[in-house]
Formats: structure tokens, C-alpha cells, sequence
């Protein structure tokens, strides 16, 4: 029978792979399934045990749902019991999950295990997409080296940078040299793909892993590291890539168009901040699902509807793809400091700890930094892949130190 640990564990690669699952090759909503599924087993394995949460996490996180529920009736703004109830609960995904894997009590070989499992997972992943591109020569100078229909290739992308971080961890735990090659797979894929944010994520991670291993000679360190790879990606990028992609997308956001979408939806989230001050337009209002979905009134009264790609008319859509832009809108100012403060709450708490656990240090901030800024450009710290490193791997490792930390007390 599995225990309780091997059940999370289960579920979550489910979440894993389902959520890089293109919505062609598989229902879309099979991702929410998986952690609707987690949630419920965790609700009883936290009722048999007793639920375990940092006080100011909890303190934080009721003070943002007081809000939100503020908001739903004061906004002028206000949506049905339904679209609040969706938007709030995505918006709280990320939080939620940490809960229930803070109340999970793994061992740091428990922990190893299911990094490791996340990690062979995406090479797997990986190899998979490599044969269809290969095999049915879907790349081509747009999209890049790398292209499939089977995964979201964006989030596949941005995911190898997380696991570039958990290998290092690893390497630094363990020293076996196995890592060290998964780290060049993904880092040949991330370098494939000619994505300009997963380069800028790669680069961060380099600086990262200096800046915290090899403090006595950063700037050599950078050099030895940083010039080869950035030769690298700018040889592949810019012949003949960047022209083409220059070309392709001005022409994309210059016809029939007013502005650019996501620069649009960036400056008109300050202006619903400042508008609607302090709590901005209220869940589910602005950039988000239920937006999306029902057509949300402000994006007519912004007259965002006419630009290309925030209109439900166009081939493309940005509405979803500017994570801060949406905090900002829907929360306003003092909601979304609020937001970040329960966000970069594990951040802030493995600082205490960056001596005594470097490894784990190093792995939760670097997957923060990163994730932080690719979503500048896509959602991608609401996806369920990306919440099983980042936030779910931070609730395992805090729990785990605290529960150390206590036992030896104890001693």
C-alpha cells in the first residue's frame, strides 16, 4: 500500500506532466483534475496529523482573502459568486500548494527521491520532443531549433532552467556526475529553443551559482562561465534568427493594431491601480481565467479589445500572459504588496538558513529569481508544472529543516 508521502509524490509528477501536456494531446483541464485530486487526499492526511503552518504565512494569507472579498463587493467591477470563487482560487494555487506540502513531513532521501524524479521526468520529456522535431522537422527560423505539438513548448522551455537549479543542488548533495550531464542536456535544449527569457533565465542562474559558490573570484568565474555560452546563444540566435523574428513580430503587432500586447496590459494594470486604488478591479476582472473566459468588462473600458492579441477575435491571445500585470489589475497596489509578501515568504526563510543548507539555499532561490522574472512574459508561476518545483519543493525542504532544526534541539 502507498504511504502518504509516495501518494503526494504520485499525484504531483501527474500534475507535472499533465500540466506540459499541449491541450491538443490531452484535456487541458486533466492538470486541475491532479491537484484537485491532491487536494482532497491532503485535506485527509492533514486532518489525521494536524495541520502545521508558519504562523505569518497563515496571518498573511487571510489578510489577502479579507481583501479580495472586500474588493468583490466594492469594485465597480464586481463578478458572479462563480468567476470570484475561480479567479480567487487560481490566484491562490501557488499558496495552497505550499500548505499542503508543508503538512508532508519527507526525509532528505524522500526529498533527493522526488527532485530526482522530477528531473529524469523532464529528460525524458525532453528526448520525446527532440525525436518529434527531428523526426517531423517541425522547427523552423520563428519558433527555432526545437518545436512540439505534444508539450506546451514554452513552458517546456522555461521548465529546463528549473531543472538546470535542481541538478546543481544535487550535484552539490551527492557529487555524482550524472547530474552534470543532465545539466548539459538541458541547457543544449534551453540554447535550442532561441527564447529570449530562458536565455536571460540561463544567464541567471550562472550568475547565481557564482555568486553563491565562488564568492572569491566572481568576476573570473562569470567570465569563464558567461562569454563561451553567450557566444553561443548569440551565434544561433542572430544568424539568421533574430532578423527573422524582427520581422516577423513588428509586422504582427504593427497591422491593425494600437500597441503591443503585453506592454499594453503592463501599462493599463497601472492604470487600474491607480484608478482603483487601493485594491485594483477585483479576482477574476483582469488577465486572468475567468476574465478570459467570460470577457471581462475592462478590457472594453481600457479599450484594450482592439489591440491585436487581447481581442477574442484574434488568432492569438495575450490576455493570459503577463503574470505581474494581472496581480497588479486585479489586487491594486496594496493587494498585490500583500501577494508578495506571502510569495517570498519561503524565500525570505531559507535565508536564515543559507550557511547551514547552501544547497537548498541556492535551489529555492534561484527557482524563485527565475520564475519571477520569465513571468514577466508568461504565466508561468500559476502553472501547475512550475508550482510543483517552486513551491512545492520550498514547502518540503522548509519542513524538513524545521523539523532537523527541532530534533537536535531536542538532543
Amino acid at each position: 500500500m502507498l504511504s502518504g508521502n509516495r501518494i503526494f509524490i504520485v499525484l504531483s509528477i501527474c500534475m507535472f506532466i499533465t500540466g506540459l501536456c499541449n491541450y491538443k494531446s490531452m484535456l487541458n483541464s486533466l492538470e486541475y483534475v491532479m491537484y484537485g485530486l491532491t487536494c482532497v487526499i491532503a485535506f485527509f492526511h492533514i486532518l489525521s496529523q494536524g495541520i502545521s503552518l508558519p504562523r505569518r504565512y497563515s496571518l498573511w494569507l487571510v489578510i489577502f482573502l479579507v481583501l479580495c472579498s472586500i474588493n468583490a463587493i466594492i469594485s465597480q467591477y464586481t463578478v458572479s459568486i462563480m468567476q470570484f470563487l475561480i479567479g480567487t482560487v487560481i490566484t491562490l494555487i501557488p499558496f495552497l500548494y505550499f500548505i499542503i506540502s508543508y503538512n508532508y513531513k519527507f526525509s532528505k532521501y524522500e526529498i533527493v527521491k522526488f527532485i530526482d524524479l522530477i528531473i529524469i521526468t523532464t529528460i525524458t520529456i525532453n528526448i520525446i520532443s527532440l525525436c518529434e522535431t527531428f523526426i517531423f522537422k517541425s522547427a523552423d527560423l520563428i519558433v527555432g531549433f526545437v518545436d512540439t505539438s505534444i508539450f506546451w513548448f514554452q513552458y517546456l522551455v522555461s521548465i529546463n532552467n528549473h531543472i538546470i537549479i535542481l541538478c546543481i543542488a544535487m550535484y552539490k548533495i551527492s557529487n555524482k556526475k550524472i547530474y552534470i550531464y543532465y545539466i548539459a542536456i538541458c541547457a543544449i535544449y534551453v540554447i535550442l529553443s532561441i527564447q529570449l527569457k530562458t536565455y536571460i533565465g540561463l544567464g541567471l542562474i550562472l550568475i547565481g551559482y557564482v555568486l553563491i559558490y565562488h564568492k572569491q573570484n566572481i568576476l573570473l568565474n562569470i567570465i569563464k562561465i558567461g562569454v563561451p555560452l553567450s557566444i553561443l546563444c548569440v551565434l544561433l540566435a542572430q544568424v539568421p534568427q533574430i532578423a527573422s523574428k524582427v520581422i516577423h513580430y513588428s509586422n504582427i503587432y504593427i497591422t491593425d493594431s494600437q500597441g503591443v500586447a503585453r506592454a499594453e496590459l503592463y501599462k493599463t494594470a497601472v492604470d487600474i491601480s491607480i484608478n482603483h486604488l487601493p485594491l485594483g478591479s477585483g479576482q477574476g476582472t483582469y488577465g486572468s481565467i475567468p476574465a478570459n473566459t467570460y470577457d471581462s468588462q475592462v478590457y472594453r473600458d481600457y479599450q484594450l479589445e482592439y489591440i491585436w492579441g487581447l481581442s477574442k477575435h484574434d488568432d492569438y491571445n495575450f490576455r493570459m500572459d503577463t503574470h505581474w500585470a494581472s496581480i497588479l489589475g486585479e489586487n491594486g497596489l496594496l493587494g498585490t504588496i500583500v501577494y508578495l509578501i506571502i510569495y517570498t515568504f519561503p524565500l525570505f526563510t531559507i535565508r536564515k538558513y543559507k550557511n547551514r543548507f547552501k544547497e537548498y539555499y541556492f535551489l529555492i532561490t534561484m527557482c524563485y529569481i527565475v520564475i519571477s522574472i520569465e513571468s514577466i512574459t508568461l504565466n508561468l508561476i500559476a502553472r501547475l508544472p512550475f508550482i510543483v518545483i517552486y513551491s512545492g519543493l520550498s514547502g518540503l525542504i522548509l519542513r524538513h529543516i524545521s523539523n532537523n532544526l527541532k530534533s537536535r534541539t531536542n538532543d
